[in-house]
C-alpha cells in the first residue's frame, strides 16, 4: 500500500487499548491493523507492509522489547513508538538504544498519540528518502546539495520536538513543573546569546536544556509528588536525577558532550557546595553553570506543592544575592541586565494558545522586559494553572481543540473575578468576541500581532492592574 495511506500496527493485550486508538487513527485517514500480543504481530508483520507500529512494553508471553528488537532485526522498516504505564528509565533507555522512535506513557492523551504517530511517519519518511539519495550519491549529489540541507534541518527540528515531547511527558508526573524545561530553555537560550556564544553552543545549549531533568524518569513518582518539603532521604534520592540524565544523554548516538554538561552540572554551585561532582568556579562546564541559574530562576517563579511563587522581581533580587555563591557572578550580572532588573515591570503572564509560534513571539517579547511568561497548550490546562497560582494579565486565543477561548474565559470568571483577559485572535469579528468582552474580557489583540503591539498591550494593563490596587 502507498505510504499516501500508512499501514498502523496496534500492538497491545488490552481490547480496549486497542479499539481505542483504532478508532482515533482511523478518523485521521490511517489503515489499522490489530495484535493482541508480539507472535501475532509478527505473524502480521511478515504479511503486510507496515509503516508504523505502536507496541505496548508489558504484555504477557513475548515482550514489547522483544518484538522490537525481533522488528529491528527484520526487513522491515515500519517506525515503532513504545506504549507503557511503567515509564521508567532503563527500559527507555533499552528502547531508544533498539531504534525505538517514541516513548508514550499512559495514561495518555489521543492527541499526543496523534502527534507522535504523525511525527514518526514524517521521519521514517525522511530516513528512507536520505537512504534512497545515498545509494545514488554519485548521480544526485549536485543536484541534490541544497535538499539534503533541507532534509537534515528538518530531521533536527523533528529531533527536537521528540527531545521536547520526553520532557512534557515527564513534567506530567508532576503537575507543579509543567512547562519548567522549556521556560529553563528559554531563559537559558537568552542568557548564552546575551554573552555572545555561537550558534552552535545555542543549538545543543537548547537540547540540553530540554532534557536537563531527564534523570527524573527514573525517580519515584512518590517522592516527585510530594505535597510537602522532602525529607534528607528524598531529597538525596531526586539528587540522583543528575547522574541518571547524565547516563542517559551519554548513551543517545550523537548527543553532545555539552548537553551531557547541562544533564549533570546544573545543580552545582559557585561556592562548590552543589552536587552531583561539588564543583566549583570555573570548574563547572559553563553551559551547566548557565542552565543552572536559567533552573534556579524559574524555580522560584514558579508555585510548588510547598510554597508559592516569588514575583520576577523577588526572584531577581534572589539572583542577585546569592551570585558568587550560588551562581557565576559574571552570568548573574547579565542575566538582571537581561531581565531589566531596574524596571520593576516584572507581571505574570499566561498565554493559552495551541499555536506555538504565538506562544514564542510573546514569551520572545515579554521575557527581556523582565516579565515571567508561563503558556498552556487549551482550556483545559489554563483552568488547571489559575486555580495553582495567580497571574497579572492572561492572553487568551479564541479557536482551540477542546474548550475555546470563550467557554474557558466562562470558566475562569468562575475561578477568579479579577483576571485581566486579552482575546488573541485571527478572527475579531467573530460573535463570540463579543461575548466575550460583555463576560470581562478587557481587549481583543488581532493577530497577526507584532513585538511592539504585545509589549505595549502588557505595559498598558499591568500598569491599570496597579491603579486598580492602589485605588483599592
Amino acid at each position: 500500500m502507498s505510504d499516501l495511506t500508512p499501514n498502523v500496527l496496534i500492538v497491545d493485550d488490552e481490547p480496549a487499548i486497542r479499539d481505542m486508538l483504532r478508532s482515533a487513527l482511523e478518523r485521521e485517514g490511517y489503515r489499522c491493523l490489530c495484535a493482541a500480543g508480539g507472535e501475532e504481530a509478527l505473524s502480521i508483520l511478515s504479511q503486510e507492509e507496515i509503516q508504523l507500529i505502536l507496541l505496548d512494553v508489558n504484555m504477557p508471553g513475548m515482550t514489547g522489547i522483544e518484538v522490537l528488537q525481533r522488528v529491528q532485526d527484520s526487513s522491515s522498516d515500519a517506525a515503532v513508538i513504545m506504549v507503557t504505564a511503567n515509564a521508567d528509565r532503563d527500559t527507555a533507555i533499552e528502547a531508544m538504544k533498539l531504534g525505538a522512535t517514541d516513548y508514550i506513557a499512559k495514561p495518555f492523551k489521543l492527541s499526543e498519540v496523534l502527534v507522535s504517530s504523525h511525527q514518526a511517519l514524517e521521519r521514517r519518511q525522511l530516513i528512507l528518502e536520505n537512504r534512497e539519495f545515498h545509494e545514488n550519491l554519485q548521480e544526485k549529489v549536485r543536484a541534490q546539495t541544497v535538499e539534503i540541507r533541507q532534509q537534515k534541518d528538518t530531521i533536527d527540528a523533528l529531533f527536537l520536538d521528540t527531545i521536547a515531547a520526553l520532557a512534557v511527558a515527564l513534567e506530567a508526573k508532576d503537575r507543579y513543573t509543567e512547562g519548567h524545561s522549556r521556560r529553563v530553555t528559554d531563559y537559558g537560550v537568552m542568557l548564552a546569546k546575551r554573552v555572545n556564544q555561537s550558534e552552535d553552543f545555542l543549538r545543543e545549549l537548547e537540547r540540553g536544556g530540554l532534557l536537563h531533568d531527564i534523570g527524573k524518569i527514573g525517580t519515584p513518582d512518590t517522592v516527585l509528588s510530594k505535597e510537602g518539603k522532602l525529607t534528607a532521604e528524598e531529597f538525596e534520592e531526586i539528587k540522583k536525577h543528575t547522574v541518571h540524565g547524565w547516563a542517559i544523554v551519554k548513551r543517545i548516538r550523537h548527543m553532545s558532550d555539552l548537553v551531557a554538561e547541562c544533564v549533570r552540572s546544573h545543580h552545582e554551585r559557585w561556592d562548590g557546595s552543589g552536587y552531583p561532582d561539588g564543583l566549583r568556579e570555573s570548574d563547572i562546564p559553563f553551559a551547566g553553570r548557565i542552565i543552572a541559574l536559567a533552573d534556579a530562576f524559574d524555580a522560584m517563579t514558579s508555585t510548588r506543592s510547598y510554597r508559592n511563587a516569588l514575583t520576577v522581581q523577588q526572584a531577581l533580587e534572589q539572583v542577585d544575592k546569592f551570585k558568587g555563591t550560588q551562581f557565576d557572578p559574571a552570568l548573574a550580572e547579565a542575566f538582571l541586565e537581561l531581565m531589566n532588573q531596574d524596571r520593576g515591570s516584572g507581571g505574570n503572564i499566561l498565554v493559552v494558545d495551541d499555536d506555538r509560534s504565538v506562544t514564542e513571539l510573546i514569551q520572545a517579547s515579554l521575557l527581556p522586559q523582565g516579565h515571567r511568561v508561563v503558556v498552556s497548550n487549551s482550556g483545559y490546562q489554563a483552568l488547571r494553572r489559575v486555580v495553582e497560582e495567580p497571574f497579572d494579565i492572561i492572553y487568551l486565543d479564541l479557536n482551540m481543540p477542546g474548550i475555546d477561548g470563550a467557554q474557558t474565559l466562562h470558566a475562569l470568571r468562575e475561578l477568579r473575578s479579577d483576571l485581566f483577559v486579552v482575546i488573541i485572535t485571527g478572527l475579531p469579528d467573530d460573535p463570540r468576541v463579543t461575548t466575550m468582552m460583555r463576560e470581562g474580557a478587557v481587549s481583543c489583540l488581532p493577530k497577526p500581532f507584532g513585538v511592539r503591539d504585545i509589549i505595549a498591550m502588557t505595559s498598558k494593563f499591568l500598569k491599570e492592574k496597579k491603579e486598580r490596587a492602589g485605588a483599592a
